[in-house]
């Protein structure tokens, strides 16, 4: 299932970079993926969740792609900076949750991995 979705995403990020597309139709692609998340808990479809989530990533990283390339080169070095900036925090931080949390970040997951386990 992982590697479908990796399949999926890496054709619909390169599909999703075409010039062509306005902003308009990213917004919309967001839209639709979270009507498709949302549509997953309702039918008990997992894989509405998963490919909802994929395309939803995907659309979101097109959009970071296309605003950067359509700046100045100091420019985008700068947000690439930040964003790697920012993707270094959110891993910190992560890391240092789960070990503060550990014992209900489990428990946690394990309630989520049941609810999901009776869905099929």
């Amino acid at each position: 299932l992982v590697t479908v979705l990796t399949m999926l995403g890496s054709c619909g990020y390169y599909a999703l970079l075409d010039d062509t597309y306005p902003v308009g139709f990213h917004l919309t692609m967001l839209a639709l993926c979270l009507v498709v998340m949302a549509l997953g808990p309702l039918l008990r479809v997992q894989l509405y969740l998963y490919i909802g989530f994929a395309g939803f990533a995907t659309d979101l990283v097109a959009i970071v792609v296309k605003q950067l390339q359509a700046l100045d080169r100091s420019i985008q070095m700068m947000g690439v900076g930040a964003l790697l900036l920012l993707f270094g925090i959110l891993v910190v931080g992560g890391a240092i949750l789960f070990k503060t949390r550990h014992a209900a970040i489990l428990t946690l997951v394990h309630n989520v991995r049941a609810r999901l386990g009776r869905w099929e």
